[in-house]
């Protein structure tokens, strides 16, 4: 998150009405290219803005940005800085973060771009990296790079926009309570998207009705004249939606029967390896794509993109191309090939209802064959972290899989609950590190052509039990 931005240019003089500020130095005339919040990277001639951490400041390296930058963002001067004789030109602000925003704000109004803004509790990502396929067709579209979708991360998207874009997809995450509300307000979408709420972030809001309010706040961030796009069959946000005096565009499966519902997943036949065959019934016509992702999860975020799409008014013929060529998005339902096994590597993040349609995709692919889950936890699902992971084991109890493998303390849950539900318990094995997972796997299916799923939250770090896998696989390989 800390490489300079590039595409940012502003006068001096903007910077400081945009944030408030007040300029000291000799050369407060001037202007600055780029932007850098990492005192280890400052391009000549850009602004560093000394942002604030839970365990960094980067006021103290703000004489070391000096050296290079043309525009310092400080809240104070430090001791190593001389007032009467700055090297450079400093911009005086009470909170660097929210000078941060201030400027991107600043930047987002000179390029004016159309800004769609996406959260939601899973999909979010997906949804965002579909949606910039199909705009991308139609004019020059620029978008959150990976998860760049905090109070931090937003700012440096926007900041990051090149002049002449036509689309920003802005994604948008939560660390506290309160912050898509602010997010929402900073890129001030014309359409903004929810794609569904489900029990993730319990430990910070404690219920799915308080994520629900806070997934919703992102429509309070609307221009006049916005246009807010949702589920239509998600009852958590049904009172938000009809407490909102702005147009609205719904999607989903059910047919509710409403013309707001203008995107609707009305099949979803799945062609193995290939992906998935999707009836959408767009505006009132039917088309058939051909998705290249794997799961019904993904036929859900591509009906939610096709919803964000329609709402800027892109014609049903780009969608469906958009959505044909999709990218596969690392670790989200990536397929691998390793030996003779087939690896699923969804293990990008994880959540009781992406766990569950994880599973579903596995047993889908491996059809006959062997199948085995290697599951890490999921967090931040404060006081019902045990409960949800039971549930999760339970319905894996409930799948048609060889073997379930679950990683760590907090994921043995996982297995208790398949225990509990009627699971053999001589297919439960539980290791404490991503890597025995892998090497239990590779023991059960030998050289037989095997299915795995491997899956879990983001500090778990189970992309190392892929990397453990391509090296046992290639073990394999070699002694057969």
């Amino acid at each position: 998150m800390g490489r300079p931005v590039e595409a940012v240019s502003l006068s001096f003089a903007e910077a400081a009405e945009a944030t408030g500020g007040e300029l000291h130095g000799a050369d407060r005339g001037g202007s600055f290219r780029g932007l850098s919040i990492d005192s280890r990277e400052v391009p000549s001639g850009c602004a560093f803005v000394a942002v604030r951490g839970e365990r960094f400041d980067a006021h103290d390296f703000a004489a070391q940005a000096a050296e290079h930058a043309s525009l310092l963002v400080l809240e104070r001067l430090p001791a190593a800085l001389d007032r009467a004789a700055l090297p450079t030109t400093a911009l005086l602000v009470d909170d660097t973060t929210l000078a941060l925003g201030k400027l991107a704000q600043a930047w987002r109004d000179r390029v004016a771009p159309q800004v769609v803004g996406v959260t939601g509790s899973v999909g979010k990502t997906t949804t965002k990296e579909l949606l910039r396929n199909i705009l991308a067709l139609v004019g020059e579209t620029h978008a959150t790079p990976g998860n760049f979708n905090n109070q931090i991360g937003l700012p440096l998207t926007l900041l990051s926009m090149p002049e002449g874009t036509r689309y920003l997809i802005a994604e948008m995450g939560m660390n506290t309570p309160g912050e898509i509300a602010y997010l929402s307000a900073l890129a001030r979408p014309e359409v903004a998207v929810v794609t569904t709420v489900a029990p993730v972030h319990l430990e910070r809001l404690g219920s799915v009705e308080a994520i629900a309010a806070e997934k919703a706040s992102i429509w309070g961030g609307l221009v006049d004249g916005g246009l807010a796009v949702g589920p239509a069959d998600e009852p958590l946000l049904a009172p938000h939606l009809a407490a909102l005096e702005r147009e609205m565009l719904l999607f989903g499966e059910r047919d509710t029967g409403s013309d707001l519902t203008r995107a609707r997943l009305e099949r979803m036949t799945p062609k193995g390896e290939e992906g998935s065959e999707l009836t959408l019934n767009l505006d009132g016509r039917r088309v058939r794509v051909a998705l290249p992702l794997i799961g019904a999860h993904n036929a859900e975020d591509a009906t939610c993109a096709a919803a964000a799409a329609l709402a800027l008014g892109v014609d049903v013929e780009t969608i469906v191309a958009g959505l044909s060529c999709a990218p596969q998005l690392g670790h989200r339902s990536t397929l691998r090939r390793i030996g003779t096994w087939r690896v699923l590597d969804d293990c990008y993040n994880a959540s009781p209802r992406a766990m569950r349609a994880a599973l579903d995709a596995l047993v889908q692919l491996a059809a006959e064959r062997p199948s085995h889950a290697l599951l890490g936890p999921m967090l931040e699902l404060g006081e019902a972290e045990e409960e949800l992971h039971r549930e999760v084991g339970a319905y894996a109890a409930t799948r048609p899989l060889s073997a379930l493998i679950t990683v760590g303390e907090e994921a043995a849950a996982i297995a208790r609950g398949a225990r509990d539900a009627g699971y053999p318990a001589d297919r439960i094995h539980e290791v404490a590190t991503p890597a025995e997972a892998a090497a239990c796997a590779a023991t059960l299916a030998g050289d037989e052509e095997a299915w795995m799923l491997v899956k879990g939250s983001r500090v778990a770090k189970m992309e190392s039990a892929i990397a453990a896998l391509e090296q046992l696989g290639r073990r394999v390989t070699s002694s057969t």
